[in-house]
């Protein structure tokens, strides 16, 4: 992505095309981060404890990622008059784990914020069954 002497993969492009979140290893370990996409370049670490598999929400108010235990964690965005970032903290949506590590994006988003589309990995459903939580902002601790 920028030709840094570290792993940074899995961009993901803001709606207005103005921010990317990617993670990055540049602290020894994946983490999820935002950069601008023009002026002086910025990176903004939004997964303190580390994270992997971020996504936007389709409207850019919220930006999601998967912590090193699997679980989904929300974060919200902020735009300011000058079009900068600011983001809340990291807060656990209440949905089983959706795992951890790299191969590809284990869940999505609906375009409006209200639902998570994620595969379940218990051994009591079938392979090829998606799970689908509705209402989960009313789950958030």
């Amino acid at each position: 992505m920028l030709a840094e002497a570290f792993v940074e993969r899995d961009a993901r492009f803001s709606r207005d095309g103005r921010w990317v979140a990617y993670v990055s290893n540049e602290s020894g370990r994946p983490e999820v981060s935002v950069r601008n996409l023009s002026g002086v370049p910025r990176r903004i670490v939004i997964s303190a404890d580390g994270g992997d598999q971020p996504v936007w929400r389709r409207d850019g108010t919220e930006l999601f990622f998967v912590d090193p235990s699997g679980h989904l964690r929300s974060v919200a965005v902020r735009t300011a008059g000058d079009a900068s970032l600011t983001f809340g903290p990291a807060v656990q949506v209440n949905i089983p784990p959706i795992g951890s590590g790299h191969g590809s994006t284990q869940y999505d988003v609906s375009p409006d914020g209200a639902r998570v589309y994620f595969l379940r990995h218990d051994e009591e459903q079938a392979r090829d069954s998606v799970g689908i939580v509705t209402g989960w902002r009313a789950l958030l601790h």
